[in-house]
């Protein structure tokens, strides 16, 4: 009820995540992206991540976890748009997956502390487990809808359905601005 907006970042870092370990190497090769790209695509998104973690952080502390997750989302929305433009280029994914891994690779943690910030102390352990379960939404459902899209959208870039279920998390944020229901929380 409080933070519901929170519980986003996690659940579309899971889709991502589990769409890409799982279905991008499907959609490679019935692509003709061979098996060398794909062994260095999928690390470049990794290392992306693993890169911007701590300067995401530092930067969501200053700025406000939201903010940080509406710039991230609408770059990771580019990114992956991006990739589908670029997805017969190894050079041209190989950016775009390492750009993805470093705005959206730590989608998960500023999702968790963006709850944080919103839910009254005596919360905190079910909205971290709630961002746990949306996570683990988000991997069962991405392969999911990955495959589908994958086997009923011929001619479609895969990469668009990830870039969507971004651009969706990115209205959320917007829309969804904090009225100080914490406030009111923690004062019963």
């Amino acid at each position: 009820k409080y933070a519901w907006v929170a519980f986003l970042p996690p659940f579309g870092y899971g889709f991502l995540e589990a769409s890409l370990n799982g279905n991008f190497p499907v959609y490679a090769m019935r692509s003709g992206i061979g098996v060398d790209a794909v062994a260095l695509l999928l690390p470049a998104f990794a290392i992306g991540g693993i890169l911007s973690q701590l300067p995401l952080g530092i930067l969501s502390d200053k700025l406000g976890r939201r903010n940080v997750l509406i710039v991230v989302t609408l770059a990771g929305f580019i990114s992956f748009t991006a990739a589908g433009l670029f997805e017969n280029s190894t050079v041209g994914l190989l950016i775009c997956f390492f750009l993805a891994g470093t705005v959206v690779g730590s989608t998960f943690s500023l999702g968790i502390s963006y709850m944080a910030d919103l839910l009254p102390k005596q919360l905190l352990p079910a909205g971290n487990l709630m961002c746990g379960i949306f996570f683990s939404f988000g991997s069962i459902s991405g392969p999911f809808i990955g495959g589908l899209a994958i086997q009923w959208l011929k001619g479609i870039s895969f990469f668009y359905v990830i870039s969507t279920m971004l651009l969706l998390i990115f209205i959320a944020l917007v829309a969804v601005r904090h009225d100080g229901s914490t406030q009111q929380a923690n004062s019963v």
